[in-house]
């Protein structure tokens, strides 16, 4: 058994290096969880989440929130969009079962930021997703 946010996170990572458009922009090697700030870009960087709980009589059910960061070496904001785009396309209508958890995906908001080192694009994509865990339901 695992946590909901993690079969999430394996979930949308699936997605994303399955999809051709955005491979063509980020190489799959180089999305990941981690914890350091990026050494190659461009690079898409999985893991922040927060999970609430929103259970149901006889369900555990976890309403989740997860960032997938963008982050791209331009003087402009343009690529790291096109990836944002791509991230977006790649997880729409994920609604699959993980690891016992049953999930579905919703887009919920991406916000751009420019990093103070002037070279460096940050966008920040944000997921929606319900969990119902199937093993506390059985």
């Amino acid at each position: 058994m695992t946590e909901a946010s993690l079969a999430a996170q394996k979930s949308l990572r699936n997605h994303l290096v399955a999809d051709t458009d955005l491979i063509a922009l980020v190489p799959a090697a180089d999305i990941r969880d981690s914890n350091a700030r990026p050494e190659r870009f461009p690079c898409i960087i999985l893991g922040e989440a927060t999970v609430v709980g929103a259970d149901a009589p006889c369900m555990s059910i976890s309403e989740l929130h997860l960032t997938a960061h963008v982050w791209t070496r331009e003087p402009g904001t343009e690529n790291c969009k096109l990836i944002a785009g791509a991230v977006r396309r790649a997880a729409e209508g994920i609604d699959e079962m993980v690891d016992g958890f049953d999930l579905g995906f919703a887009f919920d908001g991406t916000r751009y930021l420019r990093d103070p080192d002037g070279e460096t694009a940050h966008g920040v994509v944000t997921f929606a997703a319900l969990a119902v865990d199937l093993e506390e339901a059985a």
